[in-house]
């Protein structure tokens, strides 16, 4: 099956020439066009003769720029996934929304702007993120000597240290998240937290 987008100027006249000739149907199992694209085609080609498909609107319907694009991709990299931090879809879309209505502060004909889950995996691809779940680091096994070392540094604070002092020698924690929580990282990398 064909896909559409590589056709050459040529194919396309081509086909806009069957169009005046063949039903969609044939068009479709000559090519592997899909049939409803088809059909807005040839609607397209009687409207304007010289057109071509994805040739005009292509980067019109874009909401940003490619280098505003890039750059909202970069600093996902830099300040959540590269520092640790979760980042979410929902904080992709606030995010996005934010900037967007930032970059058209000065617009008065703002086109009204929905991140929807198509957007979203649409920047995913073009900018190779992907949503993981988390796996979580395991610690290390601590050896004798380790544990030899830390009974020293505790005895050492107890005995120089006032005992009025508080002093929280545990390294453990607990992190509470939902289950099944998705977060961003670059394609073909661990999310280990």
């Amino acid at each position: 099956m064909n896909n559409s987008r590589c056709l050459t100027k040529q194919q396309w006249i081509r086909i806009k020439l069957e169009f005046e000739h063949l039903k969609t149907i044939k068009i479709h199992e000559r090519t592997g066009i899909p049939i409803y694209t088809l059909k807005n085609w040839k609607h397209n080609f009687m409207l304007k003769p010289n057109f071509i498909p994805f040739n005009e609107t292509s980067g019109k319907r874009r909401l940003f720029k490619p280098e505003e694009e890039e750059a909202i991709a970069d600093y996902i990299r830099t300040n959540y996934i590269k520092s640790g931090m979760l980042f979410t879809n929902s904080d992709f879309q606030s995010l996005v929304t934010e900037l967007y209505l930032f970059f058209n502060a000065d617009n008065e004909n703002i086109r009204q702007f929905y991140c929807s889950p198509v957007f979203i995996s649409d920047f995913k691809k073009r900018h190779r993120f992907m949503s993981k779940r988390f796996h979580y680091k395991r610690k290390p096994n601590v050896t004798e000597e380790q544990q030899r070392m830390w009974m020293e540094k505790i005895t050492e604070l107890l005995t120089t240290k006032p005992n009025d002092r508080i002093i929280n020698s545990d390294v453990t924690a607990w992190f509470v998240y939902p289950n099944r929580l998705l977060s961003w990282i670059n394609t073909g990398k661990d999310n280990n937290r």
